[in-house]
């Protein structure tokens, strides 16, 4: 393992033949040199081919090599037959340890032998084999021994990370491992920790602005994320943040022409933008008050004009399809004639 390990992690990129060649030595290695116990009633010979690929696949150059060779699909599942081999106190023991490794990829590493094993969708979904509840959120919440979760660290490489980070199959894996966290409870029950809930809004944020901009959104439930990111930081206390969320979600269905929609978008923003200024003038936060106030005004000129190209006069809820979830409403519903006339009534008492 150290030998493949090194050869990705020098300098220089590894040609196809140098992984060849220790790739096709390691899948002739005994079980006593990989020291897997659980080896002992698996077929020897495809569980090393299914480790030497996971391993490689776990470097930006070994998914690069094994995607040239047709090979980087079988990935997936190869991490899921793996993990599933494992007596559960291994796997929690890797659970525990994960990290990330490159292109935003979660890297399981067997303890003792330096085998890294990537996280896979198969081993997100629901099928035999799949993590459970209480191994997805101790994946993603809780690294033992650690300051920061494995969520934390994924959303600060998001803030500093170029557009290219992480992949396409690493936004996969963290929107799969987000769901089966959440479980289809109401966002807000994520986390009791505010700061929690604006770390998860961030990363879907950032995970779906990525992917809207790579034009995935056959493969990603784009509004929902923005959806859930809107919620997210409503009750981590933050209204701006929230607003952008939505504001984002309104060019979302702009650029796709659905004109009703992003006005609603808007309008929800404008709530919660109104929302905030009225009350952070009430505590006396008058400068962040008049910023919350100039953005509210922007949202609501911006659902107007949205409105206005959906043949209507201003935000309405828009229709239910069948599937859907409810429109998005947050905070208290203020029409900008209302705001106007409850901020004036604040600068009075000046």
């Amino acid at each position: 393992m150290t030998r493949i390990t090194d050869l990705f992690v020098d300098a220089d990129p590894p040609t196809d033949a140098a992984i060849d060649a220790v790739m096709s030595r390691f899948a002739h290695m005994g079980p006593g040199d990989m020291a897997l116990d659980w080896l002992a009633n698996q077929d020897k010979k495809a569980i090393l081919c299914r480790a030497v690929r996971s391993h490689v696949a776990t470097f930006g150059a070994g998914r690069d090599f094994l995607e040239r060779r047709g090979l980087l699909l079988q990935v997936d599942q190869d991490s899921a037959d793996l993990i599933g081999a494992l007596p559960a106190r291994i796997k929690e023991t890797m659970i525990t340890l994960a990290s990330l490794g490159d292109c935003g990829q979660i890297v399981l590493k067997f303890p003792g032998i330096g085998l890294r094993i990537p996280l896979g969708r198969t081993l997100l979904g629901t099928g035999e084999g799949a993590l459970t509840m209480y191994e997805v959120r101790q994946l993603l919440m809780y690294q033992e021994g650690r300051s920061e979760s494995l969520l934390e660290k994924f959303s600060a490489g998001l803030g500093r990370v170029d557009a290219a980070y992480p992949d396409n199959e690493a936004c996969h894996v963290w929107n799969d491992l987000i769901e089966r966290c959440v479980d289809g409870k109401p966002i807000d029950q994520f986390s009791n920790d505010r700061t929690m809930l604006g770390v998860l809004a961030f990363v879907l944020r950032a995970l779906a602005g990525r992917v809207s901009a790579r034009g995935l959104h056959h493969e990603f439930p784009i509004p929902r994320m923005l959806t859930n990111s809107a919620i997210a930081y409503f009750h981590a206390d933050d209204p701006k943040s929230c607003a952008e969320s939505l504001i984002e979600m309104g060019d979302f269905h702009q650029r796709r022409s659905d004109f009703r929609n992003a006005a609603w978008a808007n309008k929800i923003a404008a709530n919660v933008l109104a929302g905030a200024a009225l009350g952070l003038w009430n505590v006396g936060r008058y400068v962040d008050a008049d910023e919350c106030r100039q953005l509210a005004y922007t949202a609501y000129v911006t659902e107007r004009a949205l409105a206005a190209a959906a043949g209507e006069a201003s935000a309405t809820v828009p229709p239910e399809e069948e599937g859907s979830s409810p429109s998005l409403t947050l905070g208290t519903n203020i029409s900008q004639s209302e705001f106007e006339t409850l901020w004036a009534e604040r600068k009075s008492r000046i």
